[in-house]
């Protein structure tokens, strides 16, 4: 699906969870948004989609190979009517993708789920990583881009999601962001994210 073994979703995952506890490092409504975005990103690289005129136009319905994002291919393929990309990620970030993005990176043997009693009443789930090498890997690509060197189109992709949902100040130096932020503006996915996150809040506020 891309550069690398891993698919743009399990990118994401592996760098808003905290390594040594699996923690995430940004709220769980944010990170849902993240991954619909993520979803949604990865079919536009998989040549499925196209954003025309801030709407999502379906390309091709051949599946992907992967659960969530073929998943998200047949609604759309089945959706008579075009959306802006705010459509998908809000439609989807209430079904909690986020469950089965944690449940795919355990399958792979990158992560291990934990489970914690509080007060031994409540379970607390954590999935800290088995090795820090592929988080670490990613980090490098994204240090790459923001040196100067070429960007790869997935990385772009990877930065603008994480601009999107608040991890970006997270994972990078104050030094780093400006460059980051300018990077996050080429790509709509993280653009989106940030919208549907921004209207919840405010839908929240409003009672």
């Amino acid at each position: 699906m891309g550069e690398t073994n891993l698919s743009l979703i399990d990118e994401l995952a592996l760098l808003a969870l905290r390594e040594e506890n699996g923690r995430p490092l940004i709220g769980k409504m944010e990170l849902d948004c993240a991954f619909a975005g993520a979803l949604l990103a990865e079919l536009e690289i998989a040549g499925r989609i196209a954003l025309v005129n801030s709407l999502v136009l379906l390309v091709d319905q051949a599946p992907v190979g992967h659960d969530g994002v073929d998943s998200l291919l047949r609604q759309i393929a089945a959706d008579p009517e075009p959306h802006k990309p705010e459509f998908w990620v809000r439609t989807l970030q209430p079904h909690h993708p986020r469950t089965g993005v944690l449940t795919s990176l355990t399958e792979q043997g990158l992560v291990k789920e934990q489970e914690t009693k509080i007060l031994g009443l409540f379970t607390l789930k954590r999935y800290p990583q088995i090795s820090r090498v592929p988080e670490a890997e990613i980090r490098d690509r994204m240090s790459a881009a923001i040196d100067g060197q070429e960007v790869p189109s997935r990385v772009l992709v990877l930065i603008s999601l994480v601009t999107g949902c608040g991890l970006a100040r997270k994972l990078f130096t104050l030094a780093d962001r400006p460059k980051v932020r300018e990077l996050a503006k080429q790509h709509w996915s993280g653009l989106a994210v940030r919208s549907v996150i921004d209207m919840n809040y405010t839908e929240v506020a409003a009672g």
